[in-house]
Protein backbone atom coordinates (compact mmCIF):
# COMPACT_ATOMS: atom_id res chain seq x y z
CA UNK A 1 0.00 0.00 0.00
CA UNK A 2 2.87 2.32 0.82
CA UNK A 3 4.46 1.78 -2.58
CA UNK A 4 1.29 2.87 -4.34
CA UNK A 5 0.62 5.85 -2.06
CA UNK A 6 -2.60 4.30 -0.76
CA UNK A 7 -2.35 5.53 2.80
CA UNK A 8 -5.97 5.01 3.82
CA UNK A 9 -6.65 1.29 3.42
CA UNK A 10 -9.99 1.56 5.26
CA UNK A 11 -11.37 3.35 2.19
CA UNK A 12 -10.45 0.48 -0.13
CA UNK A 13 -13.01 -2.18 -0.92
CA UNK A 14 -12.15 -5.59 0.64
CA UNK A 15 -12.17 -7.18 -2.80
CA UNK A 16 -9.45 -4.76 -3.91
CA UNK A 17 -7.29 -5.63 -0.92
CA UNK A 18 -7.65 -9.35 -1.64
CA UNK A 19 -6.71 -9.07 -5.28
CA UNK A 20 -4.11 -6.31 -5.20
CA UNK A 21 -0.52 -7.30 -6.01
CA UNK A 22 2.42 -5.04 -5.25
CA UNK A 23 4.51 -3.93 -8.23
CA UNK A 24 7.56 -6.10 -8.90
CA UNK A 25 10.05 -3.35 -8.18
CA UNK A 26 12.42 -2.61 -5.35
CA UNK A 27 12.12 0.52 -3.29
CA UNK A 28 15.12 2.81 -3.68
CA UNK A 29 18.09 2.08 -1.44
CA UNK A 30 18.80 4.93 0.97
CA UNK A 31 22.46 6.00 1.07
CA UNK A 32 24.39 4.55 4.02
CA UNK A 33 25.51 6.98 6.68
CA UNK A 34 28.94 5.47 6.73
CA UNK A 35 30.84 2.96 4.59
CA UNK A 36 33.74 0.68 5.24
CA UNK A 37 37.18 1.46 3.86
CA UNK A 38 36.38 -0.66 0.84
CA UNK A 39 33.47 1.64 0.04
CA UNK A 40 30.78 -1.02 0.56
CA UNK A 41 27.86 -0.37 2.89
CA UNK A 42 27.79 -2.56 5.97
CA UNK A 43 24.41 -3.73 7.18
CA UNK A 44 23.09 -4.20 10.66
CA UNK A 45 19.74 -5.08 12.17
CA UNK A 46 18.03 -3.01 14.81
CA UNK A 47 15.58 -5.25 16.58
CA UNK A 48 13.38 -3.83 19.27
CA UNK A 49 15.27 -0.56 19.28
CA UNK A 50 18.71 -2.07 19.97
CA UNK A 51 21.55 -2.58 17.57
CA UNK A 52 23.08 -5.98 17.11
CA UNK A 53 26.07 -7.14 15.14
CA UNK A 54 29.62 -5.89 14.93
CA UNK A 55 29.18 -2.80 12.81
CA UNK A 56 27.79 0.34 14.37
CA UNK A 57 27.06 3.12 11.89
CA UNK A 58 24.72 1.54 9.40
CA UNK A 59 21.41 1.94 7.57
CA UNK A 60 18.41 1.30 9.79
CA UNK A 61 16.00 -1.56 9.35
CA UNK A 62 13.40 0.83 7.97
CA UNK A 63 15.07 0.47 4.59
CA UNK A 64 15.49 -3.28 4.79
CA UNK A 65 13.22 -6.26 4.61
CA UNK A 66 14.05 -9.15 6.91
CA UNK A 67 13.35 -12.77 5.93
CA UNK A 68 9.73 -13.46 6.72
CA UNK A 69 7.09 -16.12 6.49
CA UNK A 70 4.99 -14.31 3.93
CA UNK A 71 5.59 -11.54 1.46
CA UNK A 72 3.56 -8.36 1.15
CA UNK A 73 -0.22 -8.30 1.01
CA UNK A 74 -1.60 -10.92 -1.35
CA UNK A 75 1.60 -12.91 -1.78
CA UNK A 76 2.04 -16.56 -0.87
CA UNK A 77 4.41 -17.68 1.93
CA UNK A 78 8.07 -17.39 1.13
CA UNK A 79 10.12 -20.28 -0.11
CA UNK A 80 11.98 -22.16 2.61
CA UNK A 81 15.57 -23.41 2.48
CA UNK A 82 15.98 -25.73 5.46
CA UNK A 83 19.52 -26.47 6.63
CA UNK A 84 19.75 -29.53 8.91
CA UNK A 85 22.65 -30.81 10.94
CA UNK A 86 22.48 -34.61 11.04
CA UNK A 87 23.81 -36.16 14.27
CA UNK A 88 21.69 -35.36 17.35
CA UNK A 89 19.38 -33.26 15.18
CA UNK A 90 17.53 -35.58 12.78
CA UNK A 91 19.23 -38.85 13.75
CA UNK A 92 20.04 -40.10 17.25
CA UNK A 93 22.64 -42.64 16.12
CA UNK A 94 24.65 -43.32 12.98
CA UNK A 95 24.62 -47.09 12.31
CA UNK A 96 27.81 -46.83 10.23
CA UNK A 97 29.75 -45.53 13.23
CA UNK A 98 29.03 -48.69 15.22
CA UNK A 99 28.52 -46.58 18.35
CA UNK A 100 26.08 -47.94 20.91
CA UNK A 101 22.66 -46.24 20.70
CA UNK A 102 22.24 -46.03 24.47
CA UNK A 103 25.75 -44.60 24.75
CA UNK A 104 25.04 -41.89 22.18
CA UNK A 105 21.82 -40.91 23.95
CA UNK A 106 23.77 -40.80 27.23
CA UNK A 107 26.23 -38.35 25.68
CA UNK A 108 23.37 -36.10 24.66
CA UNK A 109 21.84 -36.27 28.14
CA UNK A 110 25.20 -35.32 29.68
CA UNK A 111 25.19 -32.20 27.50
CA UNK A 112 21.64 -31.33 28.59
CA UNK A 113 22.33 -31.65 32.34
CA UNK A 114 23.86 -28.74 34.27
CA UNK A 115 25.77 -27.97 37.43
CA UNK A 116 29.00 -26.55 38.82
CA UNK A 117 32.16 -27.70 40.56
CA UNK A 118 32.39 -26.69 44.22
CA UNK A 119 35.61 -27.48 46.11
CA UNK A 120 36.48 -30.16 43.59
CA UNK A 121 33.04 -31.81 43.79
CA UNK A 122 30.35 -31.70 41.08
CA UNK A 123 27.07 -30.14 42.23
CA UNK A 124 23.91 -30.43 40.13
CA UNK A 125 21.63 -27.50 39.40
CA UNK A 126 18.15 -27.67 40.87
CA UNK A 127 16.55 -28.25 37.47
CA UNK A 128 18.90 -31.14 36.64
CA UNK A 129 18.31 -32.72 40.06
CA UNK A 130 14.60 -32.58 39.25
CA UNK A 131 15.28 -34.44 35.99
CA UNK A 132 14.67 -31.50 33.63
CA UNK A 133 16.57 -31.34 30.34
CA UNK A 134 17.75 -28.14 28.66
CA UNK A 135 20.38 -27.10 26.15
CA UNK A 136 20.67 -23.73 27.91
CA UNK A 137 22.76 -23.31 31.04
CA UNK A 138 20.69 -23.20 34.24
CA UNK A 139 20.86 -20.01 36.35
CA UNK A 140 22.55 -21.84 39.23
CA UNK A 141 25.03 -23.72 37.02
CA UNK A 142 28.29 -22.99 35.24
CA UNK A 143 28.46 -25.69 32.56
CA UNK A 144 26.99 -28.96 31.39
CA UNK A 145 28.21 -32.24 32.81
CA UNK A 146 29.57 -33.02 29.34
CA UNK A 147 31.82 -29.94 29.39
CA UNK A 148 32.81 -30.53 33.01
CA UNK A 149 33.92 -34.09 32.27
CA UNK A 150 35.63 -33.03 29.05
CA UNK A 151 37.68 -30.47 30.96
CA UNK A 152 38.40 -32.94 33.77
CA UNK A 153 39.63 -35.58 31.30
CA UNK A 154 41.48 -33.22 28.97
CA UNK A 155 44.71 -35.21 29.38
CA UNK A 156 43.01 -38.55 28.74
CA UNK A 157 42.52 -40.12 25.28
CA UNK A 158 39.34 -38.91 23.59
CA UNK A 159 38.14 -42.51 23.26
CA UNK A 160 38.30 -42.91 27.02
CA UNK A 161 36.30 -39.70 27.53
CA UNK A 162 33.57 -41.02 25.22
CA UNK A 163 33.57 -44.39 26.97
CA UNK A 164 32.96 -42.71 30.33
CA UNK A 165 30.18 -40.57 28.82
CA UNK A 166 28.50 -43.64 27.33
CA UNK A 167 27.97 -45.03 30.83
CA UNK A 168 26.95 -41.67 32.33
CA UNK A 169 23.36 -42.71 33.04
CA UNK A 170 24.53 -45.82 34.90
CA UNK A 171 26.57 -43.82 37.42
CA UNK A 172 25.53 -42.06 40.62
CA UNK A 173 25.89 -38.71 38.82
CA UNK A 174 23.48 -39.71 36.08
CA UNK A 175 20.76 -41.29 38.17
CA UNK A 176 18.44 -38.27 37.81
CA UNK A 177 18.37 -38.55 33.99
CA UNK A 178 18.26 -42.35 33.76
CA UNK A 179 14.45 -42.24 33.20
CA UNK A 180 15.11 -40.01 30.18
CA UNK A 181 17.48 -42.60 28.73
CA UNK A 182 14.90 -45.36 29.07
CA UNK A 183 12.17 -43.19 27.59
CA UNK A 184 14.18 -41.96 24.59
CA UNK A 185 15.70 -45.34 23.72
CA UNK A 186 12.26 -46.91 24.05
CA UNK A 187 10.82 -44.34 21.62
CA UNK A 188 13.61 -45.03 19.11
CA UNK A 189 12.85 -48.75 19.31
CA UNK A 190 9.12 -48.24 18.87
CA UNK A 191 9.63 -45.91 15.89
CA UNK A 192 11.91 -48.43 14.21
CA UNK A 193 9.38 -51.26 14.18
CA UNK A 194 7.96 -52.39 10.86
CA UNK A 195 9.49 -49.75 8.57
CA UNK A 196 12.52 -51.60 7.18
CA UNK A 197 15.94 -50.41 6.03
CA UNK A 198 17.19 -47.77 5.44
CA UNK A 199 14.55 -46.16 7.65
CA UNK A 200 15.63 -48.36 10.56
CA UNK A 201 18.70 -50.34 11.55
CA UNK A 202 19.53 -53.24 13.85
CA UNK A 203 22.04 -53.19 16.67
CA UNK A 204 22.56 -56.00 19.17
CA UNK A 205 19.37 -57.72 18.07
CA UNK A 206 17.28 -54.58 18.59
CA UNK A 207 15.77 -52.44 15.83
CA UNK A 208 15.93 -48.65 16.05
CA UNK A 209 14.66 -45.93 13.76
CA UNK A 210 17.34 -44.14 11.74
CA UNK A 211 15.98 -40.72 10.70
CA UNK A 212 13.55 -39.37 13.27
CA UNK A 213 9.83 -39.47 12.33
CA UNK A 214 9.45 -35.77 13.22
CA UNK A 215 11.73 -34.93 10.27
CA UNK A 216 9.60 -36.91 7.80
CA UNK A 217 6.47 -35.37 9.31
CA UNK A 218 7.82 -31.87 8.63
CA UNK A 219 8.51 -32.56 4.95
CA UNK A 220 5.12 -34.19 4.43
CA UNK A 221 3.40 -31.27 6.20
CA UNK A 222 5.20 -28.73 4.02
CA UNK A 223 4.07 -30.61 0.91
CA UNK A 224 0.49 -30.82 2.16
CA UNK A 225 0.57 -27.07 2.85
CA UNK A 226 1.76 -26.41 -0.70
CA UNK A 227 5.00 -24.83 0.51
CA UNK A 228 7.97 -24.41 -1.81
CA UNK A 229 11.07 -25.72 0.00
CA UNK A 230 14.44 -27.41 -0.32
CA UNK A 231 16.64 -29.29 2.14
CA UNK A 232 20.39 -29.01 2.73
CA UNK A 233 21.98 -31.55 5.06
CA UNK A 234 24.92 -29.80 6.76
CA UNK A 235 27.34 -32.13 8.51
CA UNK A 236 31.01 -32.33 9.48
CA UNK A 237 30.95 -36.11 9.20
CA UNK A 238 30.37 -38.86 6.65
CA UNK A 239 26.73 -39.56 7.49
CA UNK A 240 25.28 -37.43 4.68
CA UNK A 241 25.07 -40.15 1.97
CA UNK A 242 23.16 -42.55 4.25
CA UNK A 243 20.59 -39.92 5.15
CA UNK A 244 20.35 -38.83 1.51
CA UNK A 245 19.53 -42.39 0.48
CA UNK A 246 16.77 -42.56 3.08
CA UNK A 247 15.57 -39.13 1.91
CA UNK A 248 15.45 -40.31 -1.71
CA UNK A 249 13.38 -43.38 -0.87
CA UNK A 250 11.06 -41.33 1.33
CA UNK A 251 10.57 -38.81 -1.49
CA UNK A 252 9.74 -41.67 -3.88
CA UNK A 253 6.97 -42.87 -1.55
CA UNK A 254 8.79 -45.93 -0.18
CA UNK A 255 8.50 -45.03 3.50
CA UNK A 256 5.65 -47.16 4.95
CA UNK A 257 4.22 -44.22 6.88
CA UNK A 258 4.53 -41.74 3.99
CA UNK A 259 3.53 -43.68 0.91
CA UNK A 260 2.35 -40.50 -0.83
CA UNK A 261 5.99 -39.53 -1.39
CA UNK A 262 7.41 -36.03 -1.47
CA UNK A 263 8.87 -34.98 -4.86
CA UNK A 264 10.23 -31.62 -3.54
CA UNK A 265 12.63 -33.58 -1.32
CA UNK A 266 14.18 -35.65 -4.13
CA UNK A 267 17.98 -35.29 -4.43
CA UNK A 268 19.07 -32.31 -6.50
CA UNK A 269 19.69 -33.06 -10.16
CA UNK A 270 22.41 -30.42 -10.30
CA UNK A 271 24.59 -31.42 -7.35
CA UNK A 272 23.26 -33.87 -4.73
CA UNK A 273 26.48 -33.56 -2.70
CA UNK A 274 29.04 -30.85 -2.04
CA UNK A 275 31.97 -29.90 0.19
CA UNK A 276 32.23 -26.41 1.67
CA UNK A 277 35.54 -24.94 2.87
CA UNK A 278 36.34 -21.56 4.35
CA UNK A 279 39.37 -19.50 5.28
CA UNK A 280 42.71 -18.62 3.75
CA UNK A 281 43.23 -16.66 0.56
CA UNK A 282 40.39 -18.51 -1.17
CA UNK A 283 37.70 -17.47 1.33
CA UNK A 284 34.56 -19.53 0.88
CA UNK A 285 34.71 -22.37 -1.63
CA UNK A 286 32.11 -24.97 -2.60
CA UNK A 287 33.00 -28.13 -4.51
CA UNK A 288 29.94 -29.58 -6.22
CA UNK A 289 29.89 -33.29 -7.07
CA UNK A 290 27.61 -33.35 -10.11
CA UNK A 291 25.62 -36.33 -11.37
CA UNK A 292 27.83 -36.65 -14.45
CA UNK A 293 30.86 -37.25 -12.24
CA UNK A 294 32.40 -33.85 -12.84
CA UNK A 295 33.35 -31.46 -10.04
CA UNK A 296 32.32 -27.83 -10.24
CA UNK A 297 33.95 -25.15 -8.09
CA UNK A 298 32.11 -22.11 -6.72
CA UNK A 299 34.36 -19.42 -5.25
CA UNK A 300 33.20 -16.56 -3.02
CA UNK A 301 30.39 -16.04 -0.53
CA UNK A 302 27.93 -14.66 -3.05
CA UNK A 303 28.29 -17.72 -5.30
CA UNK A 304 28.09 -20.19 -2.42
CA UNK A 305 24.96 -18.48 -1.13
CA UNK A 306 23.50 -18.53 -4.65
CA UNK A 307 23.85 -22.33 -4.64
CA UNK A 308 21.77 -22.66 -1.47
CA UNK A 309 19.28 -20.01 -2.58
CA UNK A 310 18.63 -21.74 -5.90
CA UNK A 311 18.76 -25.31 -4.56
CA UNK A 312 15.92 -27.47 -5.85
CA UNK A 313 15.33 -30.70 -3.96
CA UNK A 314 17.86 -31.87 -1.40
CA UNK A 315 21.64 -31.98 -1.13
CA UNK A 316 24.24 -33.18 1.39
CA UNK A 317 26.95 -30.64 2.18
CA UNK A 318 30.09 -31.46 4.19
CA UNK A 319 31.17 -28.36 6.13
CA UNK A 320 34.71 -27.41 7.13
CA UNK A 321 35.46 -29.01 10.50
CA UNK A 322 39.14 -28.03 10.35
CA UNK A 323 38.20 -24.35 10.11
CA UNK A 324 35.86 -24.68 13.09
CA UNK A 325 38.56 -26.43 15.11
CA UNK A 326 41.16 -23.82 14.11
CA UNK A 327 38.70 -21.16 15.29
CA UNK A 328 38.52 -22.89 18.71
CA UNK A 329 34.93 -24.02 18.08
CA UNK A 330 33.63 -20.47 17.93
CA UNK A 331 30.40 -19.82 16.04
CA UNK A 332 32.08 -17.32 13.71
CA UNK A 333 34.29 -20.15 12.39
CA UNK A 334 31.48 -22.69 12.09
CA UNK A 335 28.93 -23.67 9.45
CA UNK A 336 27.99 -20.52 7.51
CA UNK A 337 24.36 -19.48 7.08
CA UNK A 338 23.73 -16.49 4.85
CA UNK A 339 20.78 -14.27 5.74
CA UNK A 340 19.65 -12.26 2.70
CA UNK A 341 18.65 -8.68 3.44
CA UNK A 342 16.74 -7.35 0.46
CA UNK A 343 14.10 -4.77 -0.22
CA UNK A 344 12.35 -7.23 -2.53
CA UNK A 345 10.64 -10.29 -1.05
CA UNK A 346 11.86 -12.81 -3.63
CA UNK A 347 14.63 -14.19 -1.41
CA UNK A 348 13.99 -17.43 0.48
CA UNK A 349 13.70 -17.82 4.24
CA UNK A 350 16.74 -19.83 5.36
CA UNK A 351 16.48 -21.75 8.66
CA UNK A 352 19.37 -23.72 10.21
CA UNK A 353 18.68 -26.55 12.71
CA UNK A 354 21.66 -27.67 14.79
CA UNK A 355 21.88 -29.00 18.34
CA UNK A 356 25.23 -27.22 18.82
CA UNK A 357 23.93 -23.75 18.01
CA UNK A 358 24.00 -21.62 21.17
CA UNK A 359 22.55 -18.13 21.47
CA UNK A 360 24.14 -17.35 24.83
CA UNK A 361 27.54 -18.90 24.06
CA UNK A 362 28.73 -17.72 20.62
CA UNK A 363 32.27 -18.66 21.61
CA UNK A 364 31.08 -22.27 21.89
CA UNK A 365 28.63 -22.50 19.00
CA UNK A 366 28.57 -23.95 15.49
CA UNK A 367 26.55 -21.69 13.14
CA UNK A 368 28.05 -18.54 11.62
CA UNK A 369 25.10 -16.33 10.66
CA UNK A 370 26.22 -13.86 8.01
CA UNK A 371 24.36 -10.87 6.60
CA UNK A 372 24.20 -10.89 2.82
CA UNK A 373 23.91 -7.45 1.26
CA UNK A 374 22.66 -7.84 -2.34
CA UNK A 375 24.83 -6.30 -5.01
CA UNK A 376 27.84 -5.97 -2.73
CA UNK A 377 30.92 -8.08 -2.30
CA UNK A 378 31.03 -9.67 1.11
CA UNK A 379 33.73 -9.13 3.70
CA UNK A 380 34.83 -10.72 6.96
CA UNK A 381 32.82 -8.24 9.02
CA UNK A 382 29.48 -9.52 7.75
CA UNK A 383 28.82 -11.94 10.64
CA UNK A 384 25.88 -11.08 12.86
CA UNK A 385 25.51 -12.21 16.46
CA UNK A 386 23.61 -15.35 17.37
CA UNK A 387 20.78 -13.52 19.13
CA UNK A 388 20.03 -11.47 16.01
CA UNK A 389 19.94 -14.61 13.85
CA UNK A 390 17.56 -16.21 16.34
CA UNK A 391 15.33 -13.11 16.48
CA UNK A 392 15.09 -13.18 12.69
CA UNK A 393 13.82 -16.77 12.77
CA UNK A 394 16.86 -18.15 10.96
CA UNK A 395 18.42 -20.50 13.54
CA UNK A 396 17.07 -23.23 15.84
CA UNK A 397 18.96 -25.03 18.58
CA UNK A 398 17.58 -28.49 17.89
CA UNK A 399 16.56 -30.45 21.00
CA UNK A 400 17.03 -34.15 20.35
CA UNK A 401 14.82 -35.35 23.20
CA UNK A 402 11.90 -33.29 21.89
CA UNK A 403 12.56 -34.27 18.27
CA UNK A 404 12.35 -37.94 19.35
CA UNK A 405 9.24 -37.63 21.50
CA UNK A 406 7.20 -34.94 19.69
CA UNK A 407 5.99 -35.97 16.19
CA UNK A 408 5.37 -32.31 15.25
CA UNK A 409 8.54 -30.88 16.80
CA UNK A 410 10.10 -29.58 13.58
CA UNK A 411 6.74 -28.36 12.30
CA UNK A 412 6.34 -26.20 15.40
CA UNK A 413 9.89 -24.86 15.02
CA UNK A 414 9.30 -23.80 11.41
CA UNK A 415 6.06 -22.09 12.43
CA UNK A 416 7.81 -20.21 15.24
CA UNK A 417 10.67 -19.17 12.97
CA UNK A 418 8.15 -17.85 10.48
CA UNK A 419 6.43 -15.88 13.25
CA UNK A 420 9.71 -14.38 14.46
CA UNK A 421 10.69 -13.44 10.92
CA UNK A 422 7.32 -11.79 10.34
CA UNK A 423 7.65 -9.86 13.61
CA UNK A 424 11.08 -8.61 12.58
CA UNK A 425 9.61 -7.40 9.29
CA UNK A 426 6.75 -5.66 11.06
CA UNK A 427 9.22 -3.97 13.44
CA UNK A 428 11.18 -2.75 10.43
Amino acid sequence: LEATSLTTPHRIRPSVIRTWRPPAVCLPRPPPRQALACGLPCLVFALGGRRVGRCRSLPSLRSLRAPMAAGPVGRSPRRLVLHFDVNSTIIAADPASGADVEGLVSRYLAGASWGREVDGVWRWSESSLAGDLSLTCAPDAECSYYKYLERKMSNEPRAEFKRVLDSFCSTDEGVSVKPWLDRLVGALRAAGEGIGAPFNFEQGGTTYCFVLPSFWNLLSWLQDEGRDFSVALRTFGTDGPEVMEALRLYAEGKHPSHSQGCPPALPSRVAPSARLSRGGAEGFRLELAQEDGETRILQGEDKVFAFFESLQGSAAVVDDYDAWMAGKYCGSAGKPLWIPVDRCSDMSHHIFFDDNFRVAEPENSIVDARILAPGSALHEGSSVDAQAAFDLGCVVQAELHRAILEPDYFIKQVQRCSERAAMAFDAA
